[in-house]
Parts: structure tokens; C-alpha cells; sequence
């Protein structure tokens, strides 16, 4: 009768897909261990809603800046916290996770879940990524989930694994791991490299410079960190992830920027 995914959020590539091939309403539901359910969509959920994870239900809902703990504004990124009796109450026997995972409003107790998302006018909540998964790329954050949804769009990559990579002159770079379908497998590595730029040209013109990766490799299922539930893990520089793409790199390495003493001068006057 219907379709409905949870785990994790549901591209809307995916959840068209599925609704064609099997003609029922697909609905995205967000929960965690903490607070089942967070959010879900109603059965008649447009098109254009099957790239949320639907709007809250047991519990409410604020979208701040994490620093200030102020609301942000309709369609701007925000650390996404809850509100409500039905949320778990503390990590038992661990206050430095506790201190760090809730604050109050006033009387009203939030709990931090660890994402990153905007919220429409109509309530809908879109993920944009773990708080701790984000990738600083200079003055941009790039959230990996949403340069995965656009690469796994390419007809020959079936899994792609988005991740940070240390930068001297950005903090971070993006990185990214293809497995590819089976009959998309490169025979030599003339005929990788030139499979990654097609990749990369395409994964261009969609997103842009800041969040297009700038190290690529092909790699086997095995060689990539999983979780205890499967999910493929977005470690930075580390479990030798970063080695998998450092071969990959530019030869070249632009070092940071050096600043004249005379701008370093203009700039405090200014």
C-alpha cells in the first residue's frame, strides 16, 4: 500500500524511482533511538516533499545557529533540536555528552540531534548532514549527503562515499569513493581516470566548484568502514580513507597564500 523509508534520509532521485516502479505513495520518516519519530510525510506527499523527511510529529521542532542558540530563518541551514516529554531523558552515566546534548530555552529543555537541516514554511524538515560529517572547505560547508545524491545520479556509480580531506590552503577538501556497478568497472587505469572526469565534469555542472570533490578513487565494497548497522562511515582521515584518494591527487600541492605586511596594514585600517 505504501513505501517508507527511515534509517536515514531518502534522496528524492530514489524515492521517485520507487514510486514509479511500484505505483504507491512513498513516505519518508525520520526517527532515532532517542525520540521515535522526529518527523514523517502524510500519504499525499508531493513531489517536491520527497526530499524531506516529512514535518514533526511527537515532538517539536527548532532549527538554531549553535553557537547563539538562535532560530535561523525559513529555508536557512540550522542545527536541528527537540523539544518534548517523549524525548529521552539523558545518557546514562555520561554528563559530558549530557552537557553537550541538551540547553534550555526559558523552561523549555532542547536536545541536539546531531544534523543539520532546513525547514519550509509548510514545516517540512530537509537534512542537509551530521553536524560532524559537514566538510569546512574554506568559507563553504558542503554537506556530504547532498554531493552523494547528485554523483549516485551518474549511470555507472553505485555507491559513493563523501568525506573530508585535510587542506593546507582550504582546512578541507571534498574526497570521494565510487564503487561502481559491475559492468561500469574500469579495465585499465586510463580508462578510470577518464570514467572520473566524466564523473567529476558531471558532479561540476550540478553543484559547483566548493562542494565538487577534488580527490576521487575507485574502490571495492570491502575496503570502506561500515557500522554496526551497515551504514558506510564518513570518517576523515582515517581507516585509511585518505589514502584510498591521495592517489588520486593533483601532483602539484598550491601552498596557503602568503599576505603582504602592507594589506595585513590596509586591513586594520579599514
Amino acid at each position: 500500500r505504501f513505501i517508507r523509508s527511515g534509517a536515514a534520509a531518502l534522496s528524492k532521485f530514489d524515492a521517485q524511482k520507487l514510486k514509479a516502479f511500484w505505483g504507491v505513495a512513498v513516505v519518508p520518516t525520520y526517527s532515532m533511538s532517542e525520540q521515535m519519530p522526529i518527523s514523517g510525510s502524510p500519504l499525499e506527499v508531493g513531489e517536491d516533499g520527497l526530499d524531506s523527511v516529512g514535518i514533526p510529529l511527537c515532538c517539536s521542532l527548532a532549527l538554531i545557529e549553535s553557537e547563539s542558540l538562535y532560530p535561523v530563518e525559513f529555508g536557512s541551514a540550522g542545527e536541528v533540536c527537540i523539544s518534548g516529554p517523549s524525548i529521552m531523558a539523558q545518557y546514562q552515566g555520561n554528563p559530558g555528552a549530557n552537557a553537550h546534548s541538551y540547553f534550555y530555552v526559558g523552561a523549555q529543555r532542547f536536545f541536539r540531534i546531531g544534523y543539520v537541516g532546513t525547514l519550509d514554511r509548510r514545516g517540512y524538515l530537509r537534512l542537509v548532514g551530521r553536524t560532524k560529517e559537514l566538510i569546512k572547505r574554506g568559507g563553504e560547508q558542503v554537506s556530504p549527503p547532498q554531493v552523494e545524491a547528485v554523483i549516485c545520479q551518474h549511470l555507472a556509480v553505485r555507491v559513493v562515499v563523501v568525506f573530508a580531506v585535510p587542506s593546507a590552503l582550504w582546512g578541507e577538501e571534498v574526497g570521494a569513493a565510487l564503487i561502481l556497478h559491475e559492468e561500469h568497472a574500469p579495465v585499465s587505469k586510463e580508462a578510470e581516470d577518464s570514467l572520473i572526469a566524466e564523473v567529476k565534469a558531471y558532479t561540476l555542472d550540478e553543484l559547483g566548484v566548493a562542494s565538487t570533490p577534488s580527490y576521487w578513487k575507485v574502490v571495492q565494497e570491502s575496503e570502506l568502514p561500515k557500522t554496526s548497522t551497515c551504514k558506510f562511515m564518513r570518517i576523515r582521515d582515517a581507516l585509511g580513507l585518505r589514502e584510498h584518494v591521495q592517489e588520486a591527487a593533483p601532483a602539484a600541492v598550491r601552498r596557503p597564500p602568503s599576505i603582504s605586511s602592507s594589506l595585513n596594514s590596509l586591513r586594520y585600517i579599514m
